[in-house]
């Protein structure tokens, strides 16, 4: 293939990927973190209340609430099914799919930027992640979104982008939590040796992290005036002690 790529080839990739994302996602859950997932936005649709996973035999797979919220949401729209259940994890798995492409063609070529966006969507574990409803379709979307603001930060210093990061990164922390905090951790140490590096400065993290932390931590306040502080400390021992210095289900850390 010479030259550029063909604005209509590039169109029907991005519709397969689509066809083949979304469809026979109807199928019986078959691991036990949808089903815990699936079951803890049914009870928050059918209780009315928004603020706690709670599903029987399900209490090792509480998170904070982005994830169900959006589970609940398409419940409403394609009623309680499979398809729903799946559906935002198919839709952010896809945007990732877009974004790499979109974004990526601004950094290099078209048809390297195509090209890596289709050998995402054929790898082995990413399209996994939109065909089942775990956390980490919709934390990749927003993991990766983090990835490209800092690089577009790091070469322009762009105020957009900024704001594009602390968005990403405030949604995916009500999405999953702990994680995006080490994502883009690394990921920043990876970019220090950048001659431009300086530009990350106007991350300004001393501001704005407070307030990216707002959605997670209003969701948290409000938890503790109903249990006194319960969940987030049984988050807090499940999600970080233990799996620093201890043992969950199996796996040890570090890194857990």
């Amino acid at each position: 293939m010479k030259g550029s790529l063909n604005p209509k080839f590039i169109l029907g990739c991005f519709i397969s990927l689509a066809i083949i994302l979304f469809s026979f996602n109807n199928t019986p859950l078959f691991d036990q973190d949808e089903a815990a997932y699936a079951g803890f936005a049914k009870n928050m649709l059918e209780t009315k209340n928004w603020l706690f996973p709670e599903f029987i035999w399900s209490d090792i797979h509480r998170k904070t609430p982005l994830h169900f919220w959006n589970i609940a949401i398409f419940y409403k729209i394609f009623g309680v099914n499979e398809f729903a259940v799946r559906f935002s994890s198919s839709l952010f798995v896809f945007f990732t799919y877009v974004i790499v492409y979109v974004l990526g063609k601004k950094l290099v070529t078209k048809k390297k930027a195509f090209y890596a966006s289709m050998i995402l969507a054929t790898s082995l574990l990413v399209p996994v992640l939109g065909k089942m409803a775990v956390t980490d379709g919709t934390l990749l979307f927003f993991s990766t979104l983090c990835a490209f603001s800092l690089i577009f930060i790091i070469k322009n210093k762009s105020l957009k982008w900024v704001l594009i990061f602390w968005l990403s990164f405030s949604l995916a922390l009500l999405c999953k939590g702990p994680p995006i905090f080490i994502f883009c951790s690394l990921f920043g140490i990876l970019l220090l040796i950048h001659p431009s590096r300086k530009n990350l400065i106007i991350l300004q993290p001393w501001f704005f992290l407070p307030i990216a932390a707002i959605p997670v931590i209003m969701w948290g306040y409000f938890t503790i005036k109903e249990d006194k502080g319960e969940l987030l400390l049984w988050m807090w021992d499940w999600y970080v002690v233990k799996r620093v210095n201890s043992s969950v289900l199996g796996q040890t850390g570090p890194p857990g």
